[in-house]
């Protein structure tokens, strides 16, 4: 069930010609533990924790998000 969705969705490549929009955390989570290049980052770490504490309702959904796009960057996605 998702946990809600963001107010603008984040676009992230995965590749040279493949990119996927994310809408949430749920989705987030997923490209986050099944997708994700490195996954020893801190911000990494720090994005499924806040992902996670937005699926289990313990964070709005759009707070999580400042979350997901510093782990985007981290990674050089953006």
């Amino acid at each position: 069930m998702p946990c809600g969705l963001w107010n603008e969705p984040v676009d992230i490549p995965f590749g040279a010609i493949e990119s996927r929009q994310i809408h949430g955390p749920d989705e987030a989570i997923m490209a986050l533990i099944d997708r994700w290049p490195n996954r020893r980052g801190p911000a990494y770490v720090k994005a499924l924790t806040a992902c996670r504490a937005a699926i289990a309702g313990r964070l709005d959904p759009e707070a999580a998000k400042p979350d997901f796009l510093a782990a985007v960057r981290e990674v050089e996605l953006s």
